[in-house]
This record gives C-alpha cells, sequence and structure tokens, in this order.
C-alpha cells in the first residue's frame, strides 16, 4: 500500500489548526474539532484511518458519511462498538469474525485506546470477506485478503484495458470527426 499526505503530516502531540471540512476517513476526534480551532495530532488518528482504508478497500465505500454522533450509521457503529447492542452494523455484516475484531481494535472511538497500527499484521494471513450467493443467505465461500487482492486484481487489468481500449476508439474517432468538421467548413 502506498500512502500519500499532500504535506499533511504532522509530528504526533503537534497542535494544528482544522482548516478544511472533514472527509469520511477522518476519525471522530477531528470531526470534534472546530473550524479553524486546534486539536492535537495522534498517532490514533492514523490508526483510525488504516482501518478506514481497509473498509473502503474492500467495500468501494465509506461506513458513514461522517464520524460523528449526528450520523445514523455511525450511531449504529458506535452501539455494536461500546456493546451496547450484538446486531453487526450493516456496513460491516459482511466481514468474517476475525476482521470485524481488528476494526473494532483499530476504530476505536477514543484514540487512546486504539490498538497500535502493527495490530493489522496478525490479521493480515486471516480471512476477510464472507461471500453470499446472490440467491441465498447462506455464506458459500470466505474470501482471505490475498485472493480478494487476486480477484481486484483481475478485475483492474479488465478495467484498465477496457478503458484503454475505449479510450483509443474514442480518441480515434473525434480525430476523424474534427477532420471531417474541418474540411466541411473549409469547403464552405
Amino acid at each position: 500500500v502506498k500512502l500519500t499526505d499532500f504535506g499533511l503530516t504532522r509530528k504526533a502531540g503537534t497542535l494544528v489548526k482544522k482548516r478544511t471540512r472533514s472527509l469520511p476517513t477522518c476519525p471522530p476526534e477531528i470531526w470534534e474539532a472546530v473550524h479553524l480551532e486546534g486539536y492535537t495530532v495522534e498517532l490514533g488518528s492514523d490508526v483510525w484511518q488504516i482501518g478506514m482504508l481497509i473498509f473502503s478497500s474492500l467495500t468501494a465505500r465509506f461506513p458513514w458519511e461522517k464520524a460523528d454522533i449526528t450520523d445514523s450509521r455511525f450511531n449504529e457503529f458506535l452501539d455494536w462498538q461500546k456493546r451496547k447492542t450484538t446486531r453487526t452494523p450493516r456496513e460491516f455484516k459482511r466481514f468474517t469474525p476475525r476482521l470485524l475484531r481488528m476494526m473494532r481494535r483499530l476504530m476505536e472511538p477514543k484514540p487512546t485506546k486504539r490498538y497500535p497500527v502493527t495490530e493489522v499484521n496478525k490479521y493480515y494471513g486471516d480471512r476477510w470477506l464472507m461471500v453470499r450467493s446472490p440467491r441465498t443467505s447462506k455464506v458459500s465461500e470466505i474470501w482471505d485478503a490475498a485472493t480478494v487482492a487476486a480477484v481486484t486484481g483481475q478485475e483492474k487489468r479488465l478495467g484498465d484495458e477496457l478503458l484503454t481500449d475505449y479510450g483509443k476508439e474514442q480518441r480515434i474517432q473525434n480525430w476523424i470527426m474534427s477532420g471531417a468538421e474541418g474540411e466541411a467548413k473549409e469547403s464552405q
């Protein structure tokens, strides 16, 4: 995984001002910070965002719009996280129990209680996704992280080939059409 920070990285313990609107990947402590007021950078924020990166890589979406109590899907997650309910949040139901355990540890609402990012190493070889048959609700197959990466890689290659081919065809067609339009204008 290659991560970039676009110049936003700061040393843990640094006081910074919240300058931009928060993204869905931001942890609760950043959502709670008031715009243009200060908050302290903590390693726990990076841990939270690794959890969000894993979630979005596996599902191609974010579990909520904002990590704030005003978001109903985040509230559902908080209730599960604090063990107020045993019902797994809807957005997390496709994950195996091991991945759910890792997510609970990485995405602890309190940054000081979050596990270190090295926690991911313990779970890397585990199965992460439960793939359900489209016609039944039974689990038909469980995929591990390597299988997901392989399938995702194959799909990406096919998508890249399709886009490349379409792009070439479209560019040639546009070039021909622009030439034909130019000739029509010249003849008038």
